[in-house]
């Protein structure tokens, strides 16, 4: 399992946690990116890597944000 934390500084959204129920980080990563697209409205996301789980959310040729994946720990899974 794994947390999606992104904020969009550029539409001045507050931080937000998403959990996702995916077994791989590639998973997360695709959950990630649908998420993006819902939030933005728009199909033309792209996360640009500042790290291996940290991206920033480019989208309508700006950045809008920030965004992070981070793997739960086994207690936090339930």
């Amino acid at each position: 399992m794994y947390n999606i934390y992104y904020n969009l500084d550029k539409i001045g959204t507050p931080g937000h946690n998403v959990k996702s129920s995916a077994d791989t980080v590639v998973k997360a990563f695709m959950d990630a990116v649908r998420e993006m697209r819902r939030v933005l409205t728009t199909e033309r996301v792209e996360l640009l890597p500042v790290s291996e789980t940290e991206f920033v959310i480019w989208a309508y040729d700006y950045p809008q944000g920030y965004l992070q994946i981070t793997e739960l720990e086994q207690a936090e899974n339930g």
